[in-house]
């Protein structure tokens, strides 16, 4: 009880202003604690059996962002500095799929699920890593960690994604008119034909994702990237402004 209550209070104390609602998180945050492996601090999928077949690092970042928000930065921190960036070090050493392969689930040989999983997984890891590391700046070594495997999503998004991915003819962070997430269009479509609709959560997702790695590569100070990351990010907001221009036929209601 000492130990948890010591842990709990090294925290911010965060409140949503609900008591019995703050009062649940904290039960969790304990729960989150207490199911953390040792030896690479990663979140088991499911508080359940199997658990290291169940450790996906996409569908952790809601527990880690949790812990960023509640101030107990420490286990944060170790899940991007140090599990995150060894499973990309891995993938990239063994020239993976970084879509499929960022869904590894044993933490024994790194074996992965089959099938091909979405970008917004992916977007939103450098969202809450940067999101940790502005909580408390003074780490470096956190950021140069958090830095060495970002770099690897954001050109795999301005890469692979575009050409070959997803969003392969229908992304052009020059021309973009919108992107689209395949399980809701797949097109080109007989009666879609080209477009989808402009205004998606993933667009958003994106949109801050090269939001925050600008934020982190100007404390690199590689302002080249941050640059470039900050005007594709305006790019896509701009265009959601499209969703409400009808002649732009980029509300999907307009195909019915």
């Amino acid at each position: 009880m000492r130990f948890w209550k010591n842990w709990l209070s090294e925290g911010k104390l965060y409140s949503i202003g609900i008591w019995e609602i703050d009062q649940l998180a904290r039960i969790n945050l304990c729960l989150l604690k207490s199911f953390m492996s040792m030896d690479n601090y990663a979140l088991p999928g499911a508080l359940g059996d199997g658990y290291w077949q169940n450790h996906w690092p996409v569908d952790a970042w809601t527990c880690y962002y949790a812990l960023t928000l509640w101030g107990h930065l420490d286990e944060a921190k170790n899940y991007f500095g140090t599990f995150v960036k060894s499973v990309t070090e891995y993938i990239k050493t063994n020239t993976l799929n970084l879509y499929k392969a960022i869904h590894i689930c044993s933490l024994v040989d790194y074996t992965t699920s089959e099938g091909n999983y979405t970008a917004e997984d992916c977007f939103l890891l450098p969202i809450i890593a940067v999101e940790t590391w502005k909580k408390d700046k003074s780490n470096p070594a956190f950021r140069d960690k958090i830095w060495n495997w970002m770099q690897t999503f954001m050109d795999e998004i301005a890469g692979d994604l575009v050409t070959s991915g997803d969003w392969k003819d229908h992304f052009d962070h020059k021309n973009i008119y919108d992107a689209f997430e395949s399980w809701l269009f797949v097109v080109p479509h007989e009666l879609y034909g080209n477009l989808s609709t402009v205004v998606m959560s993933t667009n958003a997702v994106l949109a801050r994702c090269y939001e925050q790695v600008a934020d982190l590569a100007e404390a690199k100070g590689d302002y080249a990237k941050a640059s470039t990351w900050r005007s594709r990010a305006k790019t896509i907001r701009d265009k959601f402004y499209d969703f409400w221009a009808l002649d732009k036929k980029a509300n999907y209601h307009h195909w019915g």
